[in-house]
């Protein structure tokens, strides 16, 4: 028996041109070094909810609790296939070099989300700071750095624009 999953590719040439800023990430590179971390977007499929597919992945920075990332520009039919309500995890690793890269935090949002808070009613076209949350560590209730666990850190657009293309 074979299950074949398909989804119908929308027409959408749209583009987001997007631009990451984190502050007050976890250390996850011992007592003394700072993570090295990094941003990845992937998309939710509706059929298998909490089924993620990884369209994107920023550059790594070195030893930055703060990092600002280089603006990227992503497909929006690669990101949401055009459903701008379709779920998006994003998620902050601390890089490796052995490849087994630590999840400092995510949150989920969309598409219409990123660019609604984005927008100049919400802040002067600056972001609102999304909360990173490490589930292992909301197990555990506790951050070091702080005591009880609120969050791994917070991460915000510095810059989200639409780009419409013609298809």
């Amino acid at each position: 028996s074979v299950t074949l999953h398909a989804e119908e590719v929308s027409a959408c040439a749209d583009l987001l041109q997007l631009q990451f800023v984190c502050t007050k990430l976890d250390n996850r590179d011992g007592l003394f070094g700072a993570s090295d971390p990094f941003v990845k977007l992937s998309r939710g499929n509706p059929l298998h909810p909490g089924s993620w597919k990884a369209v994107w992945q920023s550059e790594v920075i070195l030893n930055n609790h703060h990092p600002t990332f280089r603006p990227a520009t992503v497909s929006v039919q690669a990101l949401c296939n055009g459903d701008y309500d379709r779920q998006v995890l994003l998620q902050v690793f601390d890089w490796d070099s052995d490849g087994t890269h630590d999840l400092i935090g995510e949150t989920v949002t969309t598409v219409r989300q990123l660019l609604a808070q984005y927008s100049p009613a919400h802040g002067g076209g600056r972001g609102e700071w999304m909360p990173l949350i490490n589930e292992q560590k909301k197990k555990h209730g506790w951050r070091a750095s702080v005591g009880r666990y609120k969050n791994s850190g917070q991460v915000r657009l510095a810059l989200c624009n639409l780009v419409h293309r013609s298809t």
